[in-house]
């Protein structure tokens, strides 16, 4: 008995390896957990559906899953996915709870993703310190789970940014990374709308807080209560939250591949494939808008990325494996591919790619069915079916890539408008372009159907517009073809003549850095000051008056971080069609060394065609910048009449597509790499929505 005694006071004190021997271990904590959750369809209630059903949230997240595991090195067993049915409010908040809070360590990288339904509900403490209209009630930012609006159809029970808040303070983990694609994503931490497109992940505004004694069923004691006195973000300094847009606005959703994505998680994960191991999420953040701007497929124009906390911190602590050279690759399964190549890099229908993994073995190849403009579909060549894994593609055999605008024509248009045209063909089918029939005139419209320019029913002037089109296009797109010389472009506001104004919060931008890396695109609104009122605008347009507008005077800061003299061309372009080149035209002042910069100032305004046609939608002004090595005319780029062709060596130094366009041949040679290149969009909007955006 006394050696029992001793045994268990020493067992007590940690003394006998014994008795140490029978106590079981704690099992140390993993490396990376995730909570996935992804909802395209919500519970049903007196047989009718409580909200609007999505089609990419499941998508997102099998796409997120993959990338996890197969670039950053996640473990499957560490990662919990929710879809639909799953992800009741109760059922996200328990897993939470069980996978992330008690099984995270110090050390252990953790992440939460969210795609569905976002929305808003009252809040009860009236401490939120989300932005609002003025005069309206605080808020509360809510994630739609799948019983949300089954259990109350007026909001009661969202998880509303109180209960996540109190999830996220309970994680012992030092990195935490959250991801919200769903509407007022901006808010979740800190409606139904007959008139939005039906991938618009917006819930219908809720009339009533929380119901707390609903949430106390399941609700873990030991967090404290789920809804309190908001602190902001002093108590989630672990935390860094990437958000689909603002806290008042709307997400949206994307098509690719035959599939819907979230339009945010979408070019984030894609983002996240191909960015160097050791970047920022500030830098992750800066692609992912740039992407999602210049989406064209997306249902929301103007969504917004926000990057909330300390967006320094390195991606997923830098866990990343490095990525492999070559073009991104999408599998959108059956052995087909989407690949981030196209015409504008000589690939060409037929063209072989070789698909490499990211360890560097090669997996095999795929030929392209289908080429575009900057990407191209493609399908896998083998008897075995294509694995599962990220991959890369290296162009084998180039193929002939289609210079030329494809185009289908409604039944009155006469082919002979196209007869023997070098530059644009009529297709009856995979057409990027069409021509109809409009009030007895011809015009040239997007697959889409948006108006692009008026077609004149005489085969010499069409076939010079379709040319206009053809250089317009070629230098819209040519800015996603890697450059062998870096450049870096800042656009600074010189001043607000004629009370222009833009948001000087959000102008300054850096791109371009890095030899070869894509240059990003950051949205900027601007302010455009009008003469006349919109329907002063649509009288002038219908009686064919010229409407002067004013417009923004802005300095272009243009870098040559190459180590060699470069000439720099500033060529401004915008969707309405309109070319610009501002320097680099005579050959003689815009040669610039080695680290010195140029800088040439432009004046910018909106198009008043593009706001009759577009009242809702900003019009993107891309402010480019182009390093070659020898001169490069870029005049017929903004001639009214462009000429085709010209004199060999006009192109020397520009990708493959743009030369062509401008006459300098096609070759294959190291020379296609001669050049440099860098970009800013700017969206423009009319003074009163950048006043009501700025009073939200």
């Amino acid at each position: 008995m006394v050696v029992s005694v001793a045994c268990l006071v020493a067992c007590l004190w940690g003394l006998s390896p014994a008795c140490s021997a029978q106590e079981p271990k704690r099992a140390e904590p993993p490396k990376t957990l995730a909570l996935l959750v992804g909802i395209n369809r919500y519970q049903m209630r007196d047989g009718e559906e409580t909200m609007r059903r999505l089609a990419g949230c499941k998508n997102d997240v099998d796409r997120v899953r993959a990338m996890l595991e197969q670039r950053f090195g996640f473990r499957p067993a560490d990662i919990e996915q929710l879809v639909d049915e799953q992800a009741t409010h109760a059922n996200i908040v328990r897993t939470f709870h069980r996978h992330l809070i008690q099984k995270a360590g110090p050390d252990t990288l953790v992440v939460f993703w969210f795609s569905g339904h976002g929305s808003r509900v009252p809040d009860a403490t009236g401490t939120d310190r989300s932005p609002r209209d003025e005069g309206d009630p605080t808020w509360n930012e809510t994630l739609v789970a799948y019983d949300s609006r089954a259990v109350d159809p007026d909001g009661g029970f969202d998880l509303i940014d109180d209960e996540l808040h109190a999830l996220l303070r309970a994680v012992p983990a030092r990195d935490v990374v959250v991801v919200t694609d769903c509407c007022h994503s901006g808010g979740v931490l800190r409606g139904d709308d007959d008139d939005l497109p039906p991938g618009v992940r917006f819930g219908e505004l809720g009339s009533k807080p929380l119901d707390e004694e609903r949430v106390a069923a399941f609700w873990p004691k030991e967090l404290g209560p789920p809804v309190q006195p908001d602190r902001g973000l002093d108590d989630l300094a672990h935390v860094v939250h990437i958000a689909a847009c603002e806290s008042l606005y709307e997400a949206g959703e994307t098509r690719h591949g035959g599939k819907d994505y979230g339009t945010m998680s979408w070019h984030l994960i894609r983002t996240l494939e191909e960015i160097d191991p050791g970047a920022s999420w500030q830098q992750v953040v800066d692609a992912v808008r740039g992407r999602v701007a210049c989406d064209a497929r997306t249902d929301i124009a103007g969504q917004r990325v926000q990057c909330i906390g300390d967006s320094r911190r390195g991606v997923f602590g830098g866990i990343g494996r490095p990525v492999p050279p070559g073009f991104a690759v999408t599998h959108v399964g059956r052995g087909r591919f989407e690949i981030g190549a196209g015409v504008i890099h000589d690939v060409g229908e037929d063209s072989t790619f070789e698909l490499v993994g990211y360890d560097g073995d090669v997996l095999g190849s795929a030929r392209v069915t289908r080429a575009y403009m900057t990407r191209c579909k493609a399908r896998w060549q083998g008897p075995q079916e294509p694995p599962s894994v990220a991959m890369r593609a290296l162009l084998k055999e180039p193929g002939e890539a289609p210079h030329v605008l494809r185009i289908s024509l409604a039944e009155n248009v006469p082919k002979a408008l196209f007869a023997d045209c070098p530059w644009a063909e009529a297709v009856a089918d995979g057409a990027d372009y069409r021509v109809v029939e409009t009030d007895g005139a011809f015009e040239l419209q997007t697959a889409e159907g948006d108006f692009v320019r008026p077609l004149p029913n005489d085969r010499r002037r069409a076939q010079r517009e379709l040319l206009a089109e053809h250089y317009w296009r070629s230098l819209w797109y040519a800015v996603r073809v890697p450059g062998k010389y870096p450049v870096s472009i800042a656009v600074e506001e010189v001043g607000p003549p004629d009370g222009y104004e833009i948001a000087r919060a959000e102008i300054a931008w850096q791109g371009g850095r890095g030899g070869g890396r894509e240059p990003v695109a950051v949205g900027v609104p601007a302010f455009v000051s009008q003469r006349q009122e919109e329907a002063e605008y649509a009288e002038a347009m219908r009686q064919g008056r010229p409407v002067r507008l004013s417009g923004a005077t802005l300095k272009i800061i243009a870098t040559n971080e190459s180590r060699f003299d470069v000439h720099l061309a500033i060529v401004t372009v915008n969707e309405a069609r309109d070319v610009h080149v501002a320097s680099g035209n005579d050959g003689r002042n815009n040669v610039v060394r080695p680290g010195e910069s140029y800088e040439k100032t432009v004046r910018i305004g909106c198009d008043p065609g593009w706001l009759v046609r577009h009242p809702d939608r900003p019009m993107l002004e891309r402010v480019v910048v182009i390093a070659t090595r020898r001169y490069a005319d870029f005049r017929p780029f903004e001639s009214s009449a462009p000429q085709y062709g010209g004199h060999r060596g006009d192109g020397d130094g520009l990708p493959p597509f743009l030369r062509e366009v401008v006459g300098g041949g096609r070759t294959r040679g190291d020379e296609e790499a001669e050049w440099g290149i860098a970009f800013v969009d700017l969206p423009l909007v009319t003074p009163d929505k950048l006043r009501a955006r700025k009073a939200r």
